[in-house]
């Protein structure tokens, strides 16, 4: 029996090819913006000057240490070191490390947090604000203490206990119960397999102090890190500080070496079947182990050639996998092949697929025909091209965006080069380097290292199923459907010539009417069918166009009997495909076209959303894309049936997933039951009763004209230049009919009520949502900021009770939503999860502090700590498109210039201010709370 094997050739098959321009061996090339270097301690550090965004600056230290590194007593204690060093160090006791940091503006989460997975552990504080040269040096001290001096006080171990505690218990939902299920399989019985990083309950609860000393004194040593500084500052000076200050921690050349342990190939064709009782639908996972790679060679050019390769490969059968799933009946909902990393040492061919209940055996046997008709017949001139395209484009876009690469971003980049080997190419290199490899390949090149790709190894196929019977494959079908495939001969792919004209034929342009400016400085066009256009040209990024609009419109305007056709409207649209072109189609046509444009319908509005690059070709691509989605929309019966196909697949089982049902029954007790609310189990129950007709008729309704409309388009553009594309792609749309504000938003109820749900659940954990919700409380931007300052000042005290003090939960999510507008209502919720013995305390000392700001009684240094946080996020905000987008719509609702006076604002704001909001909110409107509780026994 032939097996199937995924593989690309080894690197020596690259030899031939790569010996035209004679660069097999030779390493690729270093961004040279990057100052690295490796003190004498073995301690590797990476520098680079970047400004996004200004004066603020990331710092990481990145330990290639993990989970995999613990001994068996030592199960969980890599993320365990990750918590304690934010409980003290040699130079900040305690937490005032945190203290520290967040006195400057950053926050715990967003700008402060570690990581661990199974082979690496990375802390980092990002977007830190330079507001005085002494930060750099604290920030660089809170590396080294992390590095070396973590405190490991052993009444702050026992203490943190009780918080990882409850995170294991957070994350113990289904997809976590059935990856620990699936390791065994993926990582074929090797270490990995037991190493899954957060540890388990008897072991976090046992472990001995000595266990987590002997491991950080193991493995937390500078020949296993590296430092790695982004940031608006002078690298050379950074250097100096960073030789000087490293430099003193101690090389220790006896520590043990880390094992290195290389996935095996599976023996013989592997198949298993997990279930999980929550598990919301079937899906197959198909892996085959490559061998060992060499990680001093991951950075050569033929291992970049190679990569390259894998990419063309992937990017087409990935196309055609798409298209069988958006066609008539699929065979499977979702499905995607790719070649990666499994782990450090062993990359592997990884395939996925998502399926109907029930019709497992199905997509396997699809997915492997279709890999195996890849192997024989290869791929098209056609497809060859697009996936190139889409190689060239993404350079492009890297190319042209790189100023506006983020600190953290890069930062990041640095440390997977250090942990891995990857390249650590500028955008420019990168670019020039596809086109060398381009140069010396082509199709059939690539077919010749697709047919050798399939050597004689054995797959592992794991199928995840919902614990119901119906449900189940056996092995016997799984393996029969994967032979099948493997014997299925499928014809050869047709080359395809589809036209890449978005538009064929004339529009009649329609004209700019009227031209001026507003008080924001901004060019704003009246235009013949009357909508208005407003123009903000931005240097913000390099490389970004976004346009957005609305109108009156919504399903305000739509019948009850309408809502559930509407609901799946969007689906539907999405996959209809647009003018001249079936959806198939339209992406190919698309492809390397860096454009997008949408519809949708809200509830008082229907808006208008964009984007492209600063490419003069794409924001025309982008217009065209407009113009059709008002204009020569399609509604394919294949793309109607099959949204029906996947939403009956995805909701068979959505009530077995208790997030869900705490998600709909929060909502329902917030807002109550009204005649256009959807919910799962309504919708599940009315998808038979949709028809294709009342879609289109809803969508050519709503979107039937512009009349009305203010769209804005911001971003890197020429006004000029841009004139045209507006007068015949917007200028020309029609009218329409004069839709009215329709103000159908239902109140939220009011009086406060407590719900408590006892529902099934295969991992005890009690979930408990409170929420502050109404009308009361009118927008403003004083009132928006205050609301930032209250939530903030909530999570803050949460973190410091619920979390610290009384190790109740990993964490409180704290949300604000006050939108502006005419359908304004806002809404003040915290969710979080914790042991069911402690949840009816933890939900009053939600309440309680709520109720503490209220009655007037704010921590001073609490509230300095957030004007800081506050004061630096609107600096970044300021060079940020989608921000001033935001404020836009904001003026011209309100009349208010938001970058003007908020800074003003945030100043004057007092507690009192935030004080008297939180009054309004406890005493004037509804407070709900809702705890759900694990039913008595799981079924």
């Amino acid at each position: 029996m032939r097996k199937l094997c995924l593989t690309l050739a080894a690197c020596i098959l690259f030899v031939g090819v790569y010996a035209q321009v004679g660069v097999t061996q030779k390493l690729l090339p270093i961004d040279d913006s990057f100052k690295i270097g490796v003190l004498d301690n073995r301690m590797t550090y990476y520098i680079k000057e970047n400004s996004k965004p200004e004066k603020s600056a990331s710092f990481f230290i990145v330990h290639n240490v993990g989970a995999i590194n613990e001994s068996d007593n030592q199960d969980g204690l890599a993320h365990f070191l990750e918590h304690m060093a934010f409980n003290g160090t040699q130079n900040f006791p305690k937490k005032e490390l945190v203290d520290y940091m967040q006195s400057i503006g950053a926050t715990f989460g967003p700008n402060l947090n570690a990581f661990t997975g199974q082979e690496q552990t990375v802390y980092l504080m990002t977007d830190i604000p330079l507001k005085r040269e002494a930060v750099i040096d604290s920030a660089l001290l809170i590396l080294n203490d992390w590095s070396h001096y973590i405190s490991l006080v052993p009444e702050e171990v026992d203490k943190e206990r009780g918080v990882i505690l409850e995170e294991l218990r957070t994350g113990l939902g289904a997809d976590r119960r059935v990856f620990n299920k699936m390791a065994p399989y993926l990582f074929n019985g090797t270490k990995y397999k037991d190493r899954l990083v957060i540890g388990t309950e008897e072991g976090l609860k046992n472990f001995k102090q000595e266990d987590i000393v002997s491991f950080y004194n193991d493995w937390y040593h500078p020949g296993n890190q590296a430092v790695v500084i982004i940031g608006d500052f002078d690298a050379a000076e950074v250097e100096t500080k960073v030789k000087k200050l490293f430099s003193q921690i101690p090389a220790q050349p006896n520590q043990p070496e880390k094992e290195k342990i290389v996935i095996p190939d599976y023996n013989e064709d592997s198949f298993a079947v997990i279930t999980d009782p929550e598990q919301a639908y079937t899906q197959v996972q198909f892996t085959i182990p490559l061998g060992e790679v060499d990680m001093k060679k991951k950075n050569s050019y033929s291992a970049g050639m190679e990569t390259i390769v894998r990419d063309i490969v992937s990017s087409v059968l990935n196309e055609r996998l798409y298209d069988i799933s958006t066609s008539a009946n699929p065979p499977f909902l979702g499905a995607y092949f790719y070649i990666a990393s499994l782990v450090s040492t062993t990359d592997a061919v990884l395939g996925s697929l998502a399926t109907k209940e029930g019709e497992a055996g199905v997509g396997i046997k699809s997915f492997t025909a279709e890999v195996e008709k890849l192997k024989k017949h290869g791929i098209t001139m056609s497809e060859f091209d697009r996936a190139i395209l889409k190689l060239t484009t993404a350079r492009e876009k890297a190319v042209k965006g790189k100023s506006d690469r983020k600190s953290s971003d890069l930062g990041m980049s640095a440390a997977t080069n250090f942990l891995t080997n990857s390249s650590l190419m500028s955008p420019e290199q990168s670019a020039d380097f596809l086109k060398e490899v381009l140069s010396a390949i082509d199709k059939d090149k690539v077919n010749t290292l697709i047919a050798k790709m399939i050597p004689s190894k054995h797959v592992s196929i794991v199928v995840v199923a919902p614990e119901k019977e119906e449900a189940i494959p056996s092995i016997e079908e799984i393996k029969s459907a994967y032979y099948a495939g493997l014997e299925l001969d499928l014809p050869a792919p047709i080359e395809e010539v589809v036209s890449m004209s978005l538009i064929s034929g004339d529009i009649a342009a329609g004209t700019i009417t009227q031209e001026s400016k507003d008080k924001m400085g901004n060019t704003v066009w009246t235009l013949s069918n009357g909508a208005e256009v407003v123009l903000t040209p931005t240097d913000h990024h390099q490389d970004q166009v976004i346009l957005y609009g609305k109108r009156f419109g919504g399903t305000s305007h739509l019948e009850v009997d309408d809502i559930y056709s509407n609901d799946i409207l969007s689906n539907i649209v999405s996959t209809s495909g647009l003018g001249d072109f079936d959806n198939r189609e339209l992406t190919k046509v698309l492809t390397g076209k860096r454009a997008n444009a949408s519809l949708n319908i809200g509830g008082n509005y229907i808006t208008m959303s964009g984007s492209s690059s600063a490419k003069m070709s794409d924001i025309e691509t982008m217009m065209q894309l407009l113009h059709l989605r008002f204009t020569a929309p399609r509604f394919d019966k294949e793309a109607f049936d099959n949204t029906i196909t996947t939403y009956k697949a995805t909701l068979l089982n959505y009530d077995k997933d208790p997030s869900n049902i705490f998600r709909d029954s929060i909502t329902t007790l917030i807002k109550g039951k009204y005649p256009k609310m959807v919910s799962a189990d309504s919708l599940k129950a009315n998808l038979d009763n949709i028809i294709l007709e009342d879609v289109d008729r809803i969508y050519r309704t709503q979107f039937d004209g512009v009349g009305g409309a203010r769209i804005n388009i911001i971003g890197k553009f020429d006004i000029d230049s841009i004139r045209p594309m507006v007068e015949r792609y917007i200028a020309s749309l029609p009218r329409g009919a004069e839709h009215k504000f329709i103000d159908e938003n239902p109140d939220y109820l009011k009086g406060s009520k407590d719900l408590i749900l006892r529902q099934p659940m295969e991992t005890p954990k009690t979930t408990v949502g409170v929420a502050y919700s109404g009308d009361v409380v009118k927008w403003s931007l004083e009132n928006e900021i205050a609301a930032n300052y209250l939530s903030a000042l909530l999570s803050h005290k949460y973190m410091d009770i619920i979390r610290e003090e009384k190790g109740a939960s990993y964490g409180v999510n704290v949300y604000t939503d006050f939108p502006p507008g005419k359908d304004e209502q806002f809404r003040l919720s915290m969710v979080f999860e914790t042991n069911e013995e402690v949840a009816a305390e933890m939900a009053d000392i939600i309440v309680q502090q709520v109720e503490v700001i209220a009655s007037g009684t704010i921590d001073m240094d609490d509230f300095g700590m957030i004007r800081e946080s506050l004061s630096k996020d609107f600096d970044i905000a300021l060079k940020s498109n989608s921000n001033w987008l935001n404020w836009i719509d904001i003026y011209q609702e309100y009349g208010i210039i938001v970058p003007s006076i908020y800074m003003e604002l945030l100043e004057e704001i007092t507690p009192k201010d935030i004080s008297n909001l939180a009054k309004k909110m406890v005493r004037e409107d509804v407070c709900r709370r809702m705890i759900m509780y694990p039913a008595t026994e799981a079924k």
